[in-house]
Order: structure tokens, then C-alpha cells, then sequence
């Protein structure tokens, strides 16, 4: 099968490597055409749009920033949209706004071609491995053709038939990332300022019912000082918003969006956006505001 790629960063390019080493004739872009060297030496062909990436494809997928990175991809001048063979399927995995995937389903099946949100959860060992959790939202008769192609990047798939649906999924996950990390910022913080081992912490913790991968890993990165970026400050801060903006959406509350956002861009401002999400944990260490 042809399938192009737009976006093989972090996440996009373990995830074009699993599809092109399962042979896979494969078309990549990426804005930093350096981040596709890889890829290129492994057998992709680099293309200079997401259209061209797009145009020879009966898939692309995409993984992106943001909001106004998806539109851009997927509408622009050399957009995916502006090649897509009729028939073909964009299969986006960025974590947006169900609004955004609402117009672009939209969009696309105007111009006859379909548009599936397929957001993933995990990070790029999952990625790497094809161990991710995907949970594609659209027409269901489209996503059944596609699950052998998604099965190659996860163990495990969930179909709603709506891309909203699986936009908010998403979001409402993130969102237990980012009060996670509140949490365990905040207690590992006092637990050391009190005199006690963050280790100590981490380990009472293992033996419990509160505890969880995350916290352990999470935990264990911020004793050794890495902060080496896997998911950034500034890229939670974004899910933060996205949060308080589809909950508000859907007529639920967002308390706890709102309170995360205030410390993630006192994080920012604190100069740890690019840093690891866990970097967070500098604020609260520091105490009251101030810069490094």
C-alpha cells in the first residue's frame, strides 16, 4: 500500500518506521526536513508538501502540534486535502479540538474523500514497539478497512462514529497526564522539604493502590534531574486549554483545566516550556514565583 506521513517528530517517526518496515511504500513530510533523514536512509521517499506526500497515497496520516498545525496540513495551498486522490483516507493522530475534526470530516466528505481522528496514548517506547492504544472516530465502514493498517502501531483499538468523540477522548486523557503530574510535583516537593527521601516516597508509594506507572517513572526522572523532553511544558499547557475549551463545549466543568493552566504557564514563564513535562516540579520546588 502507498502511505504518505506529515509530521515525524517525536511521535510521527516510530510510528512511519513501523509502517514502512512493514513494507509499506511510504512518502514523508516533515516541516524540518531533517527529522526525516532517518526515514529516507530506511527507504522513504521525502516529499516538499503534505500534498506531495499525499498525492500518490491511499492513506496519509498526520501528527502534529496543534489546532492551527492540523488545519494548515490538512486545508492549506499544498495541504492533504488539495491531492488526495478521491476515495483516499486522511487518518489524523494529533490531539486537537473536537471542533477542528468535526469541520475537517466535514470538509473532506464534501470533497469525496473521508477523514478519520485516530488520536493515540503512549509515548515513543509504544510507539517504537506498536504497543500504542488507538481509538479511531468516523465512518466505521472506513476505519474496519483500515484496522490491519492500524494494527501495525497498536495493541489495542477502540472505533467511535464521530471524530468529536474520539478528539475528546483524547483531551480527557491528557488531562489525567497533567493532573498527575500536578500531584506528584506537588507531594515529592513536600516530602524532601520536610526532611524525608523522594525515594522513600516513590517506594511506600509502589506498595499501594495510588500508585502507577506514571508516578514511578515520572517520579524517578525527577530525582535523577532528566528532564530530556519525551511530551514538553509547553505541549501539556496546550492540552490544558484544549481541555478547559472542548469541556466548556460540552457543558461540564473545567476546574481543574483552569487550575492546571495558571501552573503550567507559570512553568513556561519559569523557562521549562521545551523541558519534559515533569520539569514542572521546578515551580513548586522553587517555592514562591520567581525566575531561574
Amino acid at each position: 500500500m502507498k502511505i504518505g506521513f506529515a509530521g515525524t517528530g517525536a511521535m510521527g517517526n516510530p510510528m512511519a518506521q513501523r509502517l514502512l518496515s512493514a513494507g509499506h511504500e511510504l512518502y514523508v513530510y516533515n516541516r524540518t526536513r531533517e527529522k526525516t533523514a532517518g526515514l529516507e536512509r530506511a527507504g522513504a521517499v521525502v516529499s516538499d508538501s503534505p500534498a506531495e506526500a499525499a498525492s500518490e497515497a491511499d492513506i496519509v496520516f498526520s501528527m502534529v502540534t496543534n489546532n492551527e498545525a492540523l488545519t494548515e496540513t490538512a486545508l492549506g495551498e499544498r495541504g492533504i486535502l488539495s491531492s488526495l486522490k478521491a476515495g483516499a483516507t486522511h487518518i489524523d493522530c494529533s490531539t486537537v479540538l473536537p471542533a477542528l475534526t468535526t469541520q475537517l470530516y466535514n470538509d473532506y466528505k464534501n470533497a469525496g474523500r473521508n477523514f478519520i481522528h485516530a488520536p493515540v496514548l503512549g509515548s515513543i517506547p509504544q510507539a517504537t514497539e506498536g504497543s500504542l492504544l488507538i481509538f479511531p472516530g468516523g465512518d466505521k465502514e472506513v476505519i474496519e478497512k483500515l484496522i490491519p493498517v492500524l494494527n501495525l502501531l497498536s495493541k489495542k483499538i477502540w472505533v467511535f462514529d464521530a471524530p468529536a468523540k474520539s478528539s475528546a477522548m483524547k483531551i480527557a486523557l491528557n488531562s489525567i497526564i497533567a493532573g498527575t503530574i500536578t500531584m506528584l510535583s506537588q507531594s515529592m516537593t513536600m516530602v524532601q522539604k520536610s526532611g524525608m527521601q523522594g525515594e522513600t516516597f516513590l517506594e511506600i508509594l509502589s506498595h499501594s493502590v495510588l500508585n502507577s506507572q506514571t508516578m514511578q517513572f515520572k517520579g524517578k526522572t525527577i530525582l535523577e534531574d532528566n528532564f530530556e523532553p519525551r511530551f514538553t511544558v509547553e505541549n501539556l499547557l496546550k492540552d490544558a486549554v484544549y481541555m478547559k475549551e472542548a469541556a466548556g463545549d460540552a457543558g461540564a466543568r473545567s476546574d481543574l483545566a483552569e487550575l492546571t493552566i495558571r501552573l503550567l504557564k507559570e512553568a513556561v514563564d519559569f523557562g521549562v516550556g521545551h523541558e519534559d513535562y515533569s520539569a514542572l516540579v521546578k515551580i513548586f520546588m522553587a517555592g514562591n514565583k520567581q525566575t531561574p
